[in-house]
């Protein structure tokens, strides 16, 4: 299982870029389906490792939680008939389908029982899956394979006031980007040490060298929608979090 290599490749990045090198005729017509296929794997991983309110399964909005449930159905119903074979091998109903067919239908029962039976307000679908269990079991067997209990005991001891998770660096496992408690010291650290800095010199700043004219970079289609692509998430990212000046924004 390498979860950081499959998650690279069904990436919705992937899908768009393979739409826009058949909307620039250097792919055929028919990579639309494999772009299909690609964006739809990421919106069902998505779905089922949200770790936001705005993405989780709720009654805050029927009409999105509605869409996320028939999306799921439809899911897996698509998986079921997808047909799986190498060369000349016949058709068959390969592991990976029956993982996906008993995660979705698990993944909509719990939702389904927790919402309307149980009254919850909304349901994070990452807490139904094992990252959390792997991670923490990587990290135990880092030291030793096979610890004892006692071993177990002080590691696991260290792990929660640590919060260390982080995966083994001889495992297959994608690295948790669940928020730590250090981000914040390192943030508020990094903040103190730049109002410390001076600003009186003559030297030009990174910043000046950096916005500096230049000769305008000669790009193909390819690269201009590469890096424009790229310039959009960048500055989505920022917006998000931080105040903008005007000339930014445009």
């Amino acid at each position: 299982m390498d979860v950081s290599s499959a998650v690279a490749v069904l990436n919705h990045s992937v899908g768009a870029a393979i739409r826009v090198l058949v909307s620039l005729g250097q792919l055929e017509d028919k990579a639309i389906t494999t772009a299909w296929f690609v964006e739809q794997v990421f919106e069902w991983f998505s779905l089922l490792i949200s770790r936001y309110i705005g993405t989780a399964m709720s009654h805050f909005k029927p009409q999105a939680h509605q869409e996320a449930v028939t999306f799921l159905k439809e899911f897996a119903s698509m998986f079921a008939r997808v047909t799986i074979h190498k060369g000349s091998e016949q058709d068959q109903f390969k592991p990976v389908q029956t993982g996906v067919l008993i995660t979705t239908t698990s993944a909509l029962k719990i939702q389904h029982q927790l919402l309307s039976m149980y009254r919850f307000r909304f349901l994070l679908l990452c807490w139904l899956s094992q990252d959390a269990l792997k991670n923490l079991f990587s990290c135990v067997r880092s030291r030793n394979p096979v610890p004892r209990a006692l071993e177990f005991k002080l590691t696991l001891r260290l792990i929660m006031l640590s919060k260390f998770f982080r995966p083994s660096h001889k495992g297959n496992y994608a690295i948790d980007d669940s928020i730590d408690l250090l981000e914040f010291v390192e943030v508020k650290k990094a903040a103190a040490e730049k109002n410390f800095e001076c600003s009186g010199t003559d030297e030009p700043s990174k910043e000046d060298l950096f916005l500096e004219d230049e000769a305008p970079l000669s790009l193909d289609d390819v690269e201009m929608e590469s890096l424009v692509y790229v310039s959009g998430y960048i500055a989505r990212s920022v917006s998000r979090w931080r105040k903008l000046c005007t000339t930014f924004k445009e």
